[in-house]
């Protein structure tokens, strides 16, 4: 797991390598 800074927030994301493949759908807490 890493974190990034968004707006003095940090927020827990985990990095994956997902290549040669596109991302086609991203979700969020809005839109699950």
């Amino acid at each position: 797991m890493s974190q990034i800074w968004q707006n003095d927030k940090v927020i827990p994301v985990t990095v994956i390598q997902a290549a040669p493949n596109k991302v086609s759908l991203i979700r969020t807490k809005e839109k699950n």
